[in-house]
């Protein structure tokens, strides 16, 4: 008969005991590292999503930290974008900023317009452990030119907390409410311009015969011109109204959409086109000492802005906080321009002590 010594007993019980908790311990901390903390999560829903029609989407900050999170207010930020771009497509993205910017125009001394821009300061916000701080956004908000029918990806970046949020893919489809939508701002005399014809192209797509003049701001026009433009334009936009209401161009109609469709999936397979030529090392240079000049050009105007505002008799507070805001921002631009300068200046001495050559600022070594 074997007799089993207590005291070993109980040490390998122990440390079976031990090295089990270690495990679980170890696989608990793992899942915790890999699982992050704070994430931006985006939901557009299953559609349909029509051409010109406001498409909302679900926007969550989620906080699965054991420790309160404190973010600036989503959607008064201008570091928090709404990107986009087509599926397939090598260009950069586009999109918008929740933040508006306010801009003020202000004349300088020398007849010059100096635009000053205002930044929202988003007010804090605290998201508990476990919880989440909801909203919605729009697709697009104003639905210009760079947004065309096709499959777009889409995605939520929060350039403050360098977080980005799941990508989603919005199938955007041209229909006969997408026309309905365009003819009612190609009409509409209130609208800029450059919508208004940037919609009344798609018109365009659906009746061929469709001929608009439209005028920009470096058409020097007379008012009676600019009216007599308008007159006719809104002749062609009526006579196009009642080709789409009448029945028997349904089906012409019909195709006209589905070739616009067929079109923006046909463009999606198109092959990627080459990257631009980069800029030389000259190039970026004398760009630089390019802005750098005008950078103290406009430093020079809005300090003489920010001399009259308080030179006057009623100051306007708001006023000098915006015109010292701008000249805030132009002083740290101009730092930046002297630092990489001065960076500049010091890697071709280093270079030249090294080689004995001073560099040449087109080498492509």
């Amino acid at each position: 008969m074997r007799i089993i010594n207590i005291g070993q007993a109980m040490g390998f019980v122990m440390t079976m005991a031990f090295l089990f908790v270690t495990m679980h311990t170890s696989l608990a901390v793992g899942d915790e590292l890999k699982q992050p903390q704070h994430s931006i999560v985006l939901s557009a829903g299953d559609g349909p999503f029509v051409f010109g029609r406001d498409i909302s989407m679900h926007v969550s900050y989620r906080n699965d930290g054991k420790t309160p999170w404190v973010v600036p207010t989503p959607t008064e930020s201008i570091s928090v974008l709404v990107r986009c771009r087509r599926s397939k497509s090598n260009q950069m993205p586009g999109g918008y900023s929740l933040g508006r910017i306010t801009l003020t125009t202000i004349k300088g001394p020398d007849g010059q317009t100096i635009t000053a821009r205002e930044f929202p300061e988003p007010k804090p916000i605290s998201i508990a452990p476990g919880k989440t701080h909801e909203f919605k956004v729009k697709f697009e908000r104003d639905w210009n030119g760079d947004i065309v029918p096709g499959i777009w990806t889409v995605w939520i970046h929060d350039e403050t907390l360098k977080l980005k949020s799941n990508r989603v893919k919005i199938p955007l489809r041209f229909t006969a409410e997408s026309v309905a939508i365009c003819l009612d701002i190609a009409l509409d005399k209130k609208q800029d311009v450059y919508m208004r014809n940037w919609h009344a192209r798609w018109l365009q797509k659906i009746m061929p015969g469709l001929k608009l003049q439209w005028w920009t701001w470096q058409d020097k026009m007379s008012p009676k011109e600019k009216q007599e433009r308008e007159d006719e334009i809104q002749r062609q936009l009526k006579a196009f109204q009642e080709f789409w209401k009448d029945k028997n161009n349904a089906q012409a109609i019909k195709k006209a959409i589905a070739n616009i469709n067929l079109e923006a999936a046909r463009d999606a397979k198109k092959p990627k086109t080459e990257k631009k030529r980069e800029l030389t090392a000259k190039e970026k240079e004398e760009t630089q000492v390019i802005l750098k000049a005008i950078a103290r050009r406009k430093l020079e105007i809005t300090r003489d802005l920010l001399k009259k505002a308080k030179a006057k008799e009623k100051t306007d507070a708001r006023e000098i906080r915006s015109i010292q805001q701008a000249i805030a921002r132009l002083e740290r631009k101009i730092a930046r321009y002297d630092e990489k300068a001065k960076a500049k200046e010091k890697s071709d001495a280093e270079k030249k002590s090294q080689t004995g050559k001073t560099p040449d600022v087109d080498s492509k070594d």
